[in-house]
């Protein structure tokens, strides 16, 4: 995932000059053949904020295979961080330019995505979750405290990164998870 600003542009145009300026960074694109995606933004200082992922056909392959053997038929597929844009999108109740963090955690992965308006400006996949963090290991409410901790100082970690690279300070935080997570990590 990466945010650009553009110059204002036609769809298709935006599409062309995002692809272009995301093989000039540093991190590049994978290698293609590739399957991508273009995301237009709001106007930010007269430029288009643009969002952009890429991944490599062979890692998206690697990533469904499972599904495909268990019969699955896959038509689309989106990222964690394009998952949490869509799930931003449907809260009405936020401000348009609201920029909102994302936590979702799960038994065996956290996400962290930071959007603004439909556009991921932070995308980070944890390998670890609510029941395989090597840390948590301890029983009932100790092991729940020091993976809230853990959690805790991740989420800090990725704002302050995004404070500092986008100019912008998150308003909001989501957090969604299985049976037990989301009371755990905020207390409630």
């Amino acid at each position: 995932h990466q945010a650009l600003m553009r110059p204002p542009a036609a769809p298709a145009d935006l599409e062309a000059i995002a692809r272009r300026e995301a093989r000039a960074t540093a991190s590049g694109l994978p290698a293609p053949p590739l399957a991508d995606a273009v995301v237009a933004g709001a106007l930010r200082d007269g430029r288009r904020q643009t969002g952009y992922a890429a991944v490599s056909a062979e890692e998206l392959r690697a990533r469904v295979q499972p599904l495909v053997d268990a019969g699955v038929r896959i038509d689309t597929v989106a990222t964690p961080a394009l998952a949490h844009a869509a799930l931003v999108a449907q809260r009405k109740i936020l401000p348009p330019d609201a920029v909102v963090a994302v936590l979702s955690v799960n038994a065996h992965a956290t996400a962290i995505t930071v959007v603004h308006g439909s556009v991921v400006l932070f995308a980070r996949e944890l390998p670890w979750g609510d029941q395989s963090d090597p840390r948590a290991g301890e029983a009932g409410s100790a092991g729940r405290a020091v993976f809230c901790s853990r959690i805790a100082a991740e989420l800090r970690r990725s704002l302050v990164y995004v404070r500092q690279s986008q100019k912008v300070d998150v308003s909001r935080v989501l957090v969604c998870g299985g049976p037990g997570v989301v009371e755990a990590v905020t207390g409630a």
